[in-house]
């Protein structure tokens, strides 16, 4: 969840504790690209879909207070520690966020790291791996919806091959500020592989999506999320979403981790799995622990891909 002047792809360059010098550089490059390419972001919070907004508050009308305006420094740092199948150096993921209580996460709630994540890293690292390191798959696209802190998307990554892309998202434009410093701050040194951009949910947001794109595979054979639902304005969107942007065969998946008890939910999971069915798509149950579920969506009767 972290884009904030441009919505291109970002390359990120720089070791994996790039300096301020470095992190600028990136940003600065960034902004001459958008400039170039005239692709602009809309400020947008995901506040927006738990209160009714001003009927002036349309996408990109500017009302956020100032879009332009610095976070403040992350007040919460988190480190996590994964085997990596294909390496006897473990993969290390340090990030920083907000506390619950902070007033950042009473607007954009990405801006926090979210239970039902450790469940779905630990279905990459387990049951992921292989697929997502499988070097004959060479256009390999992995996408991460409402990556937040971006602590599964970035996993990914690291799991991935060297010639897979992988995409983090958000909608919020705060998210994708600290989402874009996690980034920089994690991934190796030169790497353009991995990307953030601004991706807002529903099927013509998903299409405009996939407009800006280039190169001849657009789609994702992998996308993953979790927190991702807890207000029933966001499910359809959510799987119009995805039904746009996973590729046809018969290996792309969705996984997706959800936590039905979040604070302020207000979706029953027979909600989800109603909608996700109403999108075309079929679901395995990978993952039940009390209150976290995580789930496989794949397309029913999928084909060969287009």
């Amino acid at each position: 969840t972290t884009l904030a002047s441009c919505t291109l792809e970002f390359g990120i360059h720089g070791p994996p504790r790039a300096t301020d010098h470095e992190r600028n550089w990136n940003h600065l490059v960034c902004d001459n690209i958008m400039t170039t390419a005239q692709v602009k972001e809309v400020p947008w919070v995901d506040a927006w879909v738990r209160w009714e907004r001003d009927d002036d508050c349309d996408e990109g009308t500017g009302c956020i207070e100032d879009e332009d305006e610095e976070l403040p420094p992350a007040t919460e740092s988190y480190t996590f520690t994964y085997p990596n199948p294909s390496s006897d150096t473990d993969i290390v993921l340090e990030l920083k966020g907000f506390h619950e209580d902070s007033e950042q996460i009473w607007n954009s709630t990405g801006l926090k790291l979210w239970r039902s994540s450790h469940y779905l890293c630990q279905h990459l690292v387990n049951e992921e791996a292989e697929l997502l390191q499988d070097e004959n798959n060479t256009n390999l696209r992995v996408l991460e919806v409402g990556s937040g802190l971006g602590r599964c998307g970035l996993l990914a990554h690291s799991l991935s091959h060297d010639n897979a892309t992988t995409v983090l998202t958000d909608g919020d434009t705060d998210t994708l500020k600290q989402l874009r410093q996690n980034v920089s701050n994690n991934a190796s040194a030169n790497d353009g592989t991995i990307t953030c951009k601004q991706l807002l949910w529903g099927e013509q947001h998903a299409k405009d999506y996939l407009s800006q794109q280039s190169g001849e595979k657009k789609h994702f054979d992998l996308i993953l999320g979790s927190d991702l639902i807890y207000v029933q304005s966001v499910i359809q969107p959510l799987f119009e979403t995805v039904k746009t942007l996973l590729c046809t065969h018969d290996n792309a998946k969705f996984l997706m981790a959800h936590c039905s008890r979040r604070e302020g939910n207000e979706v029953d999971l027979s909600m989800v799995l109603d909608a996700a069915r109403e999108e075309g798509f079929k679901y395995d149950v990978m993952v039940e622990d009390d209150d976290i579920s995580l789930f496989s969506f794949r397309r029913k009767g999928a084909d060969k891909e287009t």
